[in-house]
């Protein structure tokens, strides 16, 4: 089984991504230039400074789901 890992403020697309010091900079390099197997993990470092962008609820209407932001 393998782990990538992905830091998306200090990571770097052009390195492997199979360890932490090695870690990619966006999950879409990971998964397209890995080769993923049942098992396997990608490890997503948070951001240490979250921007909140809101508040909302996900409601059910006409069978899709609609974003109300309050």
């Amino acid at each position: 089984m393998a782990t990538i890992y992905v830091d998306l403020e200090n990571g770097n697309d052009s390195n492997d991504g199979y360890s932490f010091a090695n870690r990619k900079k966006t999950l879409a390099s990971a998964v397209e230039n890995a080769t993923l197997d049942p098992g396997d993990t990608v490890r997503i470092m948070g951001s240490p400074n979250p921007t909140l962008v809101g508040n909302g609820d996900v409601v059910t209407r006409n069978s899709s789901y609609i974003f109300d932001e309050y």
